[in-house]
C-alpha cells in the first residue's frame, strides 16, 4: 500500500516554492564593481565615476552609496597638494583643484571588483602571472609592487599564493 503526503502539505510546499522563486526574481541582481585606470564603479550601482569629475559630485555619490560622509584631509604629495576623502571602507579618493585624480582601495572594500586585467583582491600572484604573460613584481619599501593595465598594486607576503593587499590608480600620496 502506498502512502501519500496529505494534500495540504503538498499545497504548502508548492506555495513556499512559489514565494521563494518570486522573491528571487524580485531581488535586484548583484552587480560587480569596477576599479580601473579611468576611475571606478561601486558594487550595485550603475554610475561610473571617472577621473576629472567634480569633487563635490563624487563625494556626494560615494557618501550616498556608503551611507555616511568621508573623513577629509589634505596632504602635500609629490604631485602637489591633494585633498583626500576616506570612508574607512576600503576606498580612499584623491582630489586636486576640485577634481577626482586618483583612488586607492584595499580588501576592506566589500563586494566583487574587477577590471580587464583581473587585478582584484583575492587573486594570487600565481593567477595573475598565468593570466598576464610578463607579469612582474618589483621590490618596494613595503612589500612588492606591480603595474598592470594602468592599475598599480602591492602584495605584502612572498610566494605564489600571496594576494593583493592594495590597489591604486591615478594620483595619490604613495609612500614607497
Amino acid at each position: 500500500m502506498k502512502h501519500f503526503a496529505p494534500l495540504s502539505a503538498l499545497a504548502s510546499s508548492v506555495a513556499l516554492s512559489f514565494v521563494l522563486a518570486t522573491a528571487a526574481l524580485a531581488a535586484p541582481p548583484q552587480t560587480a564593481g569596477v576599479i580601473d585606470q579611468h576611475g571606478f564603479r561601486l558594487v550595485n550601482t550603475q554610475r561610473s565615476v571617472a577621473f576629472g569629475e567634480s569633487q563635490a559630485d563624487v563625494i556626494a555619490h560615494v557618501s550616498g552609496v556608503f551611507g555616511s560622509p568621508p573623513t577629509l584631509s589634505q596632504e602635500q604629495c609629490r604631485t602637489g597638494a591633494l585633498a583626500q576623502a576616506d570612508w574607512g571602507k576600503g576606498l580612499k579618493l584623491s582630489f586636486q583643484d576640485g577634481k577626482l585624480v586618483g583612488w586607492t582601495a584595499d580588501p576592506r572594500l566589500e563586494g566583487t571588483y574587477g577590471n580587464r586585467a583581473g587585478t582584484v583582491f583575492g587573486r594570487t600572484v600565481a593567477a595573475l602571472r598565468a593570466a598576464n604573460p610578463g607579469f612582474m613584481l618589483m621590490d618596494a619599501v613595503k612589500g612588492r609592487e606591480f603595474a598592470l593595465d594602468g592599475v598599480y598594486g602591492r602584495v605584502l607576503r612572498s610566494g605564489q599564493d600571496a594576494t593583493i593587499d592594495l590597489l591604486w590608480a591615478g594620483a595619490g600620496c604613495y609612500r614607497r
